[in-house]
């Protein structure tokens, strides 16, 4: 009987921080280190919510330009899929505990593609492997965003939070 009410609290808990993410997770969010605003609004989406342990899981990126003029940056680029490419990533466990990079992740070469330049209200997409940046093996709901620094406006800018359940 303890055990199911500990079963009960333990789902009513994960529920409820499930909903309030889901909740702020409808639209992009822009965070600044600065009052310009940035030229640059990032999404992320993935194909599916729920994985089984050791599945890929592949992030998509959405790297949308909106200002008025030509957005260009160095750009970098690596052949393993699992590099950040200039990104920050954020994947939070449903206990609010922020999940470390594979230590290998860090230290993998990456080489520069040039300037990467695209049009006001043009997009471009690109995509990172969770499963290879962060240990995903255990079950549990996870909270996913990315961020990128518009260095020429030197705003730090935040995509939108996802949701990613592992399963049993």
């Amino acid at each position: 009987m303890k055990k199911m009410k500990l079963i009960h609290m333990v789902l009513s808990i994960t529920l409820l921080l499930a909903g309030s993410i889901v909740a702020e997770s409808q639209s992009p969010a822009v965070a600044s280190n600065s009052s310009d605003n940035p030229r640059i609004a990032l999404s992320i989406t993935t194909k599916l919510s729920t994985y089984k342990p050791g599945e890929k899981v592949l992030i998509n990126i959405i790297v949308k330009n909106v200002s008025d003029k030509q957005y260009c940056e160095n750009h970098f680029w690596e052949t393993g899929e699992a590099e950040l490419n200039g990104y920050s990533l954020e994947v939070v466990d449903a206990n609010g505990n922020n999940l470390p990079l594979i230590p290998q992740t860090r230290e993998r070469g990456m080489r520069s593609r040039g300037n990467l330049c695209f049009d006001p209200g043009s997009t471009i997409k690109e995509s990172l492997l969770l499963d290879r940046l962060v240990d995903l093996n255990t079950p549990g709901v996870y909270r996913i965003s990315v961020g990128h620094i518009d260095h020429g406006k030197n705003v730090r800018v935040i995509s939108n939070n996802i949701l990613v359940t592992i399963a049993q």
